[in-house]
């Protein structure tokens, strides 16, 4: 189904003469809004930037496969540590902005902001959990707009990042896109899970991911994954939990207690997108209905090596 996973002194040096052009951007990730953003292999993502493409009056979409890596004028390198080649950064959409996304209060001014979709690269060297302190790296991700230098932020290279789509996510193929921001989940015959369509005791759900970081096969940046495909590749593997409580959150699955998916790898077709395939347990009888104030009664998380999100959703027995 095409449903659509502290810098070193050298980095420092490498880094310099682009780091005292400008100061970092208002970033956001699309879905992980922070100031110093952390970011898979692969992982595809979108930057909330100022002071670029003003002229741009409306959503410019890549039209071909692979990605191009100039899009609207804008092209993103990523740098990272000496001895390793700038890599461009394949482009998805340019798309204007004129108001400040959710949850970027801290750094949002009242210039206008530009959306870019991007996929890292899989060339990413990401930092290993439990490593040396003084083997740990940034790397650099610049903004130049019709070949002039501009904006460029720090970014801190991890194994995984996972994050489970919604529909409202800004960095969702476009055809899924949707009003309502329910999570991007669909039964086994590809039909959305919904409160009107719930998830049942013992089904198989497909959840869909980005940054679950470099998988174990061979995959080209910014071009479509073809058959067969590659699956995921976090360390001890994903790990899921289920939550029966009313509108709970994601939390961290813990390995000694929890379960593992059916599967996981990299959809055909699509660029970046991990689907994870999960078997439900039988679902407590006292589950509350989604109802009045309850929006879900069954939290799914999902965990890897350095990261965990999750999908609210509704089920019945």
């Amino acid at each position: 189904m095409a449903l659509l996973r502290k810098l070193l002194v050298i980095s420092m040096l490498l880094f310099a003469s682009v780091l005292s052009a400008q100061p970092g951007p208002a970033v956001g990730g699309g879905y992980v809004l922070t100031t110093l953003l952390k970011v898979a292999p692969g992982q595809v993502i979108t930057l909330f930037i100022p002071g670029v493409a003003r002229d741009l009056e409306s959503l410019v979409r890549a039209s071909a496969t692979p990605l191009p890596t100039t899009l609207a004028g804008i092209s993103i390198t990523l740098y990272q540590r000496r001895g390793t080649s700038p890599i461009p950064v394949p482009i998805f959409a340019v798309e204007p902005w004129e108001t400040c996304p959710a949850g970027l209060y801290l750094t949002c001014t009242s210039e206008r902001l530009t959306a870019v979709t991007i996929q890292i690269p899989y060339e990413l060297t990401p930092n290993v959990p439990g490593g040396s302190l003084f083997a740990r790296s940034e790397a650099f991700l610049a903004v130049s707009e019709n070949g002039a230098e501009g904006p460029g932020f720090r970014v801190m290279p991890v194994l995984d990042r996972i994050h489970i789509l919604n529909r409202c996510d800004s960095a969702v193929p476009f055809g899924y896109r949707g009003a309502v921001c329910e999570p991007l989940v669909t039964h086994a015959n590809g039909a959305f899970v919904t409160p009107s369509n719930p998830a049942r005791s013992n089904e198989a759900i497909v959840l869909y991911a980005f940054g679950l970081g470099r998988p174990a096969g061979e995959v080209e940046t910014g071009t479509p994954t073809l058959a067969p495909t590659p699956v995921a590749d976090v360390g001890d593997g994903l790990r899921v939990r289920f939550d029966f409580s009313a509108n709970a959150e994601p939390s961290e699955p813990l390995s000694d207690s929890t379960l593992a998916p059916e599967y996981s790898g990299l959809v055909q077709g699509e660029i970046g997108l991990y689907q994870i395939n999960v078997r439900l347990p039988q679902i407590p009888v006292d589950t509350p209905f989604c109802t009045g104030s309850v929006n879900s009664n069954l939290t799914v998380s999902v965990g890897g090596v350095g990261s965990f999100d999750g999908a609210r959703l509704c089920a019945e027995p």
